[in-house]
């Protein structure tokens, strides 16, 4: 279980491309000084503050194309930073919006997600993301761009889960009103 990961360069001579930096790293939060899977994960919450992102269709659509995306650019950031490198947050970014489809799926919401479901996505999301639990751990130790991408996604598929009992309790006990 790695909380922080070093930032290291194994292939200084190895370039990577300006585009499958910059989309690989979410805008070069994978620079963040410290847990920058935690601010790749924080950016992706922020997109549904846009109101067009805020519904289930376009967040799906976004997964996939994202996915793909980084399935074909993200080989670069292997050379030059090595297996999981810190810099690469899509797959953080990807996780978190899973989390949310997941949840969508679930509670039967398409869209407007509020504040607390998007907060408690990321919350969960980033534990189980720490944690890595089977099959997360699995995907993990493959050491490659699709390994990289599918121990987030299979993330993202246990919070959204574990954040729709959550949220169905609260509502069942009537903790908080949505």
């Amino acid at each position: 279980m790695r909380i922080i990961k070093k930032k290291k360069i194994i292939d200084e001579s190895y370039k990577v491309n300006h585009f499958a930096l910059a989309f690989n790293s979410a805008a070069y939060t994978g620079f963040f000084p410290v847990a920058s899977g935690t601010a790749g994960s924080l950016a992706a919450a922020c997109m549904f503050l846009v109101n067009k992102f805020n519904n289930f269709y376009v967040i799906l659509i976004a997964v996939i194309v994202f996915f793909f995306i980084s399935l074909f650019t993200g080989q670069g950031l292997v050379k030059r930073y090595g297996d999981d490198p810190s810099v690469f947050v899509m797959d953080e970014v990807i996780g978190m919006w899973i989390t949310i489809l997941v949840y969508g799926i679930f509670s039967l919401r398409m869209n407007d997600y509020k504040f607390f479901e998007i907060a408690s996505a990321f919350i969960f999301f980033r534990i189980f993301d720490i944690i890595k639990l089977p099959p997360v751990k699995y995907f993990d130790n493959m050491k490659s761009v699709f390994g990289i991408l599918a121990d987030d996604v299979a993330a993202g598929v246990q919070a959204g889960i574990i954040e729709f009992i959550f949220i169905f309790l609260i509502k069942h006990f009537d903790i908080i009103r949505f």
